[in-house]
């Protein structure tokens, strides 16, 4: 810009005129409400974390994050004009769709996404579909919003780490064991089929340990536990009463009877308080949240012979401290209020010394102690759907 004043400063330069210096301001406030304007304009359309970015198809959620394609245009309504944003979205900005509707055509397809307070054309939004997505609300539907999601902890020891059924996540640096957490254990079946009504971060929410005790459970697992926590799912108490140690001296050790190491080490007294303690714990830290105690199946089916290894005398026995253990940690679950899930009746003819090609429990292999006497990857998943029919409000 050149200034006309014949004026000059005291330096010898020309001044401005009284004309120019005011619309070398005007410029000015327009370039800074130009600025706010888009500042607002991406506060309007969210970016959520990493963990909610959409990379396949999959239903819709509350937090999903779905890729902007190309720079896009905000309308007040499903149609090309009037534009109310030009630049409204960013290519590579990752923003979340309240609602889908039908509109005016845009780019071979009449769906249009809301993002913030407008719409969008759906075409240039990556949702990896050129239709609806999967349980989407409609911008024009009446109905009342979906629900929040409620975020959900899955806790415990190795039945509800997945140990048994395979493919194990990279073992938690520095634990004092490996946690063996499997992508089949029942909590992530959970998890995938309810994306709609429940929030999970395996990262965050996945704490289940094999091996854990109440105490490991005390010290690893209840920090994860706030008051945003709407869901917790808990199986706890088999490695507090030495379940496993009883099991596999039955198995290994015929020189004694199986009773023997039931009486030795068999312990009720110090499930009974450990557990107690933790549910007042996890009832302190989590105040808003339904939590869900999951208890133990009965490991042999009731039949005349098994190739296991163990009398029928003894799986009897061990069959029936399964049962006892279960009353205690239901019992104690009821003082607290909590809901109990008990798989017994459906793993009934399920397990060792049932039919291979049905069996839900994995069978004593010599090698591989840790993974034996656990349920397999169906039997996790028979768990998952024993767990959400027996609790429809939350799992639907």
């Amino acid at each position: 810009m050149a200034w006309r004043s014949l004026d000059r400063t005291p330096s010898g330069r020309e001044a401005p005129s009284l004309s120019t210096v005011l619309r070398v301001s005007r410029s000015s406030a327009l370039l800074r409400t130009a600025l706010c304007t888009a500042l607002l304009v991406v506060l309007a359309a969210p970016v959520a974390g990493a963990d909610t970015k959409v990379t396949s198809l999959r239903p819709w959620a509350v937090d999903n994050t779905y890729l902007v394609r190309v720079d896009l245009d905000g309308r007040t309504a499903p149609r090309l004009e009037p534009r109310a944003i030009v630049d409204y979205l960013k290519a590579g900005q990752w923003v979340r769709i309240s609602c889908q509707t039908t509109g005016e055509e845009a780019y071979g397809s009449t769906i249009w996404d809301k993002v913030g307070s407008y719409y969008v054309p759906d075409y240039y939004i990556k949702t990896y579909t050129d239709g609806f997505l999967e349980r989407v609300p409609r911008c024009d539907d009446d109905s009342p919003p979906p629900p929040e999601r409620k975020r959900y902890v899955a806790m415990g020891d190795s039945y509800s780490s997945g140990e048994g059924a395979g493919g194990y996540m990279s073992a938690t640096p520095h634990a004092r064991y490996q946690c063996h957490r499997s992508a089949s254990a029942y909590s992530q079946w959970l998890a995938i089929d309810n994306q709609a009504r429940i929030a999970h971060s395996v990262r965050r929410d996945f704490v289940a340990c094999s091996g854990a005790e109440a105490p490991d459970v005390t010290q690893h697992q209840l920090p994860v536990l706030d008051r945003k926590v709407g869901v917790v799912t808990i199986g706890i108490g088999g490695n507090d009463a030495n379940f496993g140690e009883i099991l596999t001296r039955c198995i290994v050790n015929v020189r004694a009877p199986c009773q023997d190491f039931l009486d030795a080490r068999f312990d009720l007294r110090t499930v009974r308080g450990r557990v107690d303690a933790l549910y007042s714990q996890i009832r302190r830290r989590a105040p808003n949240a339904t939590v869900i105690v999951v208890g133990y199946p009965r490991l042999f089916t009731d039949v005349p012979r098994c190739g296991i290894g163990v009398f029928r005398a003894e799986r009897v026995a061990l069959n029936r401290a399964a049962d006892q253990l279960n009353a205690t940690i239901a019992s104690v679950a009821r003082k607290h209020r909590f809901r109990f899930v008990d798989p017994r009746a459906a793993f009934a003819d399920r397990g060792l010394c049932s039919d291979p090609a049905r069996r839900w429990m994995k069978p004593y292999v010599p090698g591989e102690p840790v993974e034996s006497f656990h349920p397999n990857a169906n039997g996790q998943r028979a768990l998952a759907d024993l767990i959400a029919a027996a609790n429809r409000d939350i799992f639907g």
